[in-house]
Order: structure tokens, then sequence, then C-alpha cells
């Protein structure tokens, strides 16, 4: 979601080892990573119709699960979702898949302290990434607040409803 300065020619010096050293950091994750991530099945991703978007089938399983977490929980909010908004929440959850990525590098203990510094610089990145798509899918309050969101008020009981609540012991 944007660089800070000017790009720089993948051609140069400084390009050259960058390039490297991110090669470096990707290698060591993949040979800490405790297994392979499957892919996941139809059967274990919950699919549901009338407009709810669906999970990608080439997202990991850790992503699938917090891609149908995040649908439910905009549900939950009165967010009013179409599939069209799969791709914004895609991308909300690569960007949290990231940030996690990027805590887990960063408490290794055997990287060198530029690598630390490295995966600290790519959790300050995704996190502003992740912050910028929650803002665009209405998962943070302010955005919900902005689109006009209007909570239902509690309907009021009946007076026969609140003797019954009243002897249940709940507030009427």
């Amino acid at each position: 979601m944007g660089l800070r300065g000017p790009q720089r020619s993948p051609t140069s010096r400084r390009g050259r080892a960058e390039a490297e050293n991110l090669k470096e950091i990707a290698a060591r994750v993949q040979r800490t990573a405790t297994a392979p991530a499957a892919k996941p099945t139809p059967n274990g991703i919950p699919t549901v119709s009338n407009g709810i978007p669906t999970c990608p089938d080439w997202l990991t399983v850790d992503q699938a699960a917090l891609f149908a977490s995040l649908v439910a929980d905009l549900k939950a909010a009165g967010v009013p979702i179409k599939n069209i908004d799969r791709h914004a929440i895609m991308m909300a959850v690569q960007c949290l898949s990231s940030v996690k990525d990027a805590g887990t590098i960063f408490s290794d203990e055997d990287l060198e302290p530029k690598d630390r510094l490295m995966a600290l610089r790519l959790k300050a990145q995704a996190g502003k990434d992740l912050q910028q798509w929650l803002q665009l899918i209405c998962a943070t309050p302010g955005a919900r607040a902005r689109i006009g969101l209007k909570v239902e008020a509690p309907k009021k009981l009946g007076p026969l409803a609140q003797i019954l609540a009243a002897k249940q012991g709940r507030k009427a």
C-alpha cells in the first residue's frame, strides 16, 4: 500500500542486496514452518449463499478460518456484505496473516539483529496495511459510524413479559 522514498532499481547493488536478504529470510521461514499449509477443502470451509462471500480455495487453512471468522463478525456487526467484498476481506486476512508471520520471525532467537529489524519493519507495515483494509471493509467502529449503521434499540416488553422476567430474575 505504498513505499517510502523512490523505488530502488532491482539491478542496483542495494536492490540486489535487499532482494537477497528477503530470499534468505523467506527460506528461513520455510524451514521453521512446522508443516506445509494444506489446501482447505470445500467441506472444511463454511460456504454461505445469499450474496455472502465465500472463501477462496487457494487460501491456507488458517487463513480460511480467519476469513470465515471475519465474515461472521462483519455480519454480526450489521455490516452489509456483498460477494464483491470477498477480495477486500481476503486482503485483510492476508495482512493479518502477515502480521502474525512477522511476529513469529521477530521472536526467533537465532536471527541476526538486521533480520530482526527487517521483520519488525515488515510487521509495522503489514499492521498499517491491515488497519487500512479493516477501515475499507467497515471492520472498525469508526468506519461503521461513518456509514451510518444504526444499532437496533431493544424492544420494550409488554406488561405480561415484564412480570415473567421479574419472576425469573431477569432485567425487564
